[in-house]
């Protein structure tokens, strides 16, 4: 199929496919099981930043999260509506039953004439032809130049087609799929979406947010979990400083010391100490602790660190998590267990150079 025979194919789909949406919606309304997210999503409009009618998109997008992925339930829509379809619909329809769509975590790869794309699914590493007459406003757009786009898609047997809202962020393969694991760890995007759909869009919160760095390292969440019976802070070297509640205990360094120079990227912390930052947490009474950077080069040097004054410990050399940092910002402030849950309180809880730093020196 050539180009003009492609787009044509394309738009007469689209066509075809409006009807069907329509379809869905009017199912989705009067569905027990959906309402309450149907309802709650909408009401999101009374406290959001965006448009009413982004709202009223997503909230949509639930419906057809449902529905368009559903063989079932698109069956029984063909049973009910057929009669009642134009000819293209009902074109649509049968394909649509035996083509689902599903959710897609995308990277334009190219971009053709005639609203055409080569794009990567990110989580599957397959490559797709898309149709998306939508893509060119948003990729022009410079707040979202480099990001990546999460949308539910349906195939027409030549090409992908968008469904609803083409979200975006800046989130990597590996954050998107440990941010699933927090839902339902071994589900796939589809089914985590379907399932906590309004939970899982406060993905929408960091859309604009870009990724950040630090001396040329992009800055992140890092976190290793640990355990230690007795543990002497003094051992390390340096000056630390510390901030206590309840059993637990959080150090961060303040002055390094010249021993530090040989360890890795041990240089780093006299010509770019904020690159090298992170904390070590610890709970006194159970022995379990973690340690957390916002950098690879920080991990790498404190994980030396401890190795260095406690040689029976085996740290390994990337961390249990690393996730960039849009997806911690987002983190902080959700009610999700995440894996330094345990010490979620202390690791936010300032200390006196922070409260320094942010109020001044007489902070009231």
């Amino acid at each position: 199929m050539d180009r003009k025979e492609l787009v044509r194919h394309c738009k007469d789909f689209e066509q075809g496919y409006v009807g069907i949406g329509q379809l869905i919606y009017d199912w989705g309304i009067e569905n027990k099981s959906l309402k309450h997210t149907w309802k709650a999503v909408l009401a999101l409009e009374k406290e959001g930043q965006s448009s009413p009618l982004f709202y009223e998109a997503s909230a949509f997008n639930y419906l057809l999260s449902h529905g368009l992925t559903d063989a079932k339930v698109l069956r029984r829509i063909q049973k009910e509506q057929e009669l009642f379809m134009l000819p293209k619909e009902k074109q649509v329809l049968t394909h649509l039953v035996e083509h689902r769509a599903f959710w897609c975590f995308f990277t334009v790869k190219k971009a053709h004439e005639d609203d055409l794309f080569t794009i990567k699914d990110l989580l599957s590493g397959e490559t797709h032809q898309l149709y998306s007459p939508r893509l060119p406003s948003l990729r022009e757009d410079p707040r979202i130049r480099g990001k990546h786009f999460l949308t539910l898609v349906y195939s027409n047997g030549e090409c992908l087609h968008t469904a609803g809202v083409l979200r975006f962020n800046a989130l990597s393969a590996s954050d998107l799929l440990f941010y699933c694991s927090l839902f339902d760890c071994g589900l796939p995007l589809g089914s985590v979406i379907k399932a906590h759909y309004l939970q899982f869009f406060k993905l929408d919160i960091i859309s604009f947010v870009n990724q950040k760095k630090q001396g040329g390292q992009t800055l992140k969440q890092l976190w290793q979990p640990f355990t230690l019976e007795e543990f002497d802070i003094t051992a390390l070297g340096g000056r630390w400083e510390t901030v206590e509640i309840g059993t637990q205990i959080k150090y961060n360094l303040l002055e390094p010391d010249q021993s530090m120079m040989s360890l890795p990227n041990g240089e780093l912390l006299f010509s770019d100490f904020l690159m090298m930052e992170g904390i070590i947490v610890r709970d006194r009474k159970t022995g379990a602790m973690g340690v957390s950077t916002g950098t690879e080069a920080a991990y790498a040097l404190h994980v030396a660190l401890l190795m260095r004054s406690y040689p029976d410990l085996c740290l390994p050399s990337k961390p249990s998590v690393s996730i960039t940092l849009p997806l911690a910002i987002l983190l902080m402030d959700m009610d999700l267990k995440v894996p330094w849950s345990h010490f979620k309180k202390i690791f936010f809880t300032p200390t006196a150079s922070s409260k320094e730093l942010l109020y001044g020196k007489d902070p009231k």
